[in-house]
C-alpha cells in the first residue's frame, strides 16, 4: 500500500503481485494495482538468480542468451543510449 501523497503522488495505491512457475519452467509475474485517484503506476521487479547454486560466490561467469527481435542499446555504464 502506498498512501495518498507518498513521494508526491496523488491517490492511494494498493498493489498485488503473484509469482507462478509454469509447467514449461517459465517464471510468470503478474501485477495488479488499484488507485483511488488518477495516479501513475509503473511496476517492475528486481529478481536476481545465481544459476551456479546456493553459496556460489558470484554470478559474473554466467552467460545469458535472450531470443529477442529488439533490444535497447546501452553505453559502457549500462545507461540506454536512445538509439
Amino acid at each position: 500500500v502506498s498512501p495518498d501523497g507518498e513521494e508526491g503522488y496523488p491517490g492511494a495505491v494498493e498493489v498485488w503481485v503473484s509469482y507462478l512457475l509454469t509447467h514449461e519452467n517459465e517464471l510468470r509475474i503478474d501485477y495488479r494495482a488499484q488507485c483511488d485517484a488518477p495516479t501513475p503506476v509503473n511496476l517492475t521487479h528486481h529478481s536476481y538468480f545465481n544459476l551456479a547454486g546456493a553459496g556460489a560466490p558470484t554470478v559474473l561467469d554466467h552467460e545469458l542468451q535472450v531470443a529477442a527481435s529488439r533490444y535497447t542499446p546501452g553505453d559502457a555504464t549500462l545507461i540506454p543510449t536512445g538509439e
